[in-house]
């Protein structure tokens, strides 16, 4: 057999074997950032949360929950609390920043308001310390800044996830 046909043979079953691995077992698959999961991360109010850091993150937040503006009539509400840490180096100038999160989603299509979702996340980010007063503030904050951006992504990973499983089963029970 010639070089080309064994390449051949060997891409057509890596092909199928990544085919077969990939097909969901049970029903479709359905991608996660369909229209319908970004209609309802759109109608989600997200709730003031404490200080800067808190305004910070809301508005990172709603920056990629709802683009089009704060929703009208909001089907859900999301609270977060933070937790903020800061563990200094042991050997080099510097520090751990540790930001963790703690969410809760509330469908207020119900009469109670029952939380649908509650779950934590946590960044940590480092900085190193400079000579000067100002790089260790601006240090700091940019580490600080980073955290912020890293849990509002996995704060709206985790919620699509949570609409697009959602989605999935009443999917797969029609089926």
């Amino acid at each position: 057999m010639t070089h080309h046909k064994v390449a051949l043979r060997y891409g057509f079953k890596l092909w199928l074997a990544a085919s077969l691995v990939s097909v969901p077992l049970g029903c479709e698959f359905h991608p996660l950032y369909i229209r319908q999961n970004q209609w309802i991360l759109a109608q989600i109010h997200i709730n003031p949360i404490g200080d800067r850091i808190g305004q910070i993150l809301r508005y990172a937040l709603i920056d990629r929950m709802t683009p089009h503006g704060i929703p009208e009539r909001p089907h859900y509400a999301l609270s977060v609390k933070l937790d903020l840490s800061t563990q200094p180096f042991q050997t080099t100038a510097g520090a751990n920043v540790v930001l963790s999160a703690t969410y809760s989603l509330e469908d207020l299509q119900q009469s109670k308001h029952p939380v649908v979702l509650t779950s934590t996340v946590r960044a940590v980010t480092s900085y190193h310390s400079h000579d000067t007063p100002y790089a260790i503030v601006v240090a700091e904050r940019a580490a600080l800044r980073q955290a912020v951006y890293q849990l509002a992504e996995e704060i709206v990973e985790r919620t699509a996830l949570y609409f697009y499983s959602e989605r999935a089963e009443s999917l797969c029970a029609q089926e």
